[in-house]
């Protein structure tokens, strides 16, 4: 099984490297493709891929527990495995990130961008139990599950929905009005701050579109600093 993935994956990596030659440009714009296209096909799925890996090479340790999971062999397999399965959650990664750059930033391809971060650390930690770090210790779920709260915790920090705000107006186009409307009330308030560096041509609509999406006062019992601020930034600007 650990045989037919290292191949398979292998022969993606091929591929994706030909795809960034000149050859592979050429195909793309025989077959009416832009990079646009190119880097918003196949995210998800790339994604799935490295995660239902993740969860078989997972199984296959524990189905040869005992057998032959100290097996040097089975060892560099699951490493050679856990390293190709790595690049195409980079080349997922990288897709994205065109379509960033192309599009712009929204809500669902920054968390996604997270989800990607997440899952290549998750490959990060089997491959060091793999190498054999504290073997007697079921370590590895539980480092998973405390990896997944230390992003938690740093998204809760950063402040996604401010940056992907000051992302939209740095952009400096029309993306502003279509993308806004999945901001929540942080994001709100950093295009409330930031109208003025808007380009004039939009920013009028924009303000419109903010002055319609004031969010509501709060009970005591659902009150949030983010909704504050946010409903008394708009409640000047309308």
């Amino acid at each position: 099984m650990l045989g037919a993935l290292n191949a398979i994956f292998a022969l993606f990596v091929v591929a994706q490297l030909y795809a960034l030659s000149s050859a592979g440009e050429q195909i793309l714009v025989d077959a009416g493709l832009t990079y646009r296209d190119y880097a918003r096909q196949g995210f998800f799925q790339l994604l799935w891929v490295a995660g239902l890996t993740l969860l078989s090479l997972l199984s296959l340790r524990s189905a040869a527990e005992g057998w032959f999971v100290g097996d040097r062999w089975f060892r560099w397999s699951s490493l050679t495995t856990i390293v190709l399965t790595f690049g195409v959650v980079v080349v997922a990664f990288g897709r994205l990130q065109l379509y960033i750059a192309d599009d712009g930033l929204t809500p669902m391809r920054f968390y996604s961008s997270v989800f990607s971060i997440w899952v290549a650390m998750g490959f990060v930690i089997v491959a060091v139990r793999l190498l054999g770090w504290h073997p007697p210790i079921a370590w590895t779920l539980p480092a998973l599950v405390a990896s997944g709260l230390m992003v938690l915790a740093v998204l809760n920090v950063i402040n996604p929905e401010a940056r992907i705000a000051d992302n939209l107006v740095a952009r400096q186009d029309a993306d502003v009005e279509i993308h806004m409307q999945h901001l929540t009330a942080d994001g709100l308030l950093v295009l409330a701050d930031d109208l003025g560096e808007i380009n004039p041509a939009w920013a009028d609509d924009v303000a419109a579109r903010l002055c319609e999406n004031v969010p509501e006062d709060d009970s005591w019992l659902s009150w949030n600093l983010g909704r504050s601020r946010a409903r008394s930034a708009l409640l000047e600007l309308c």
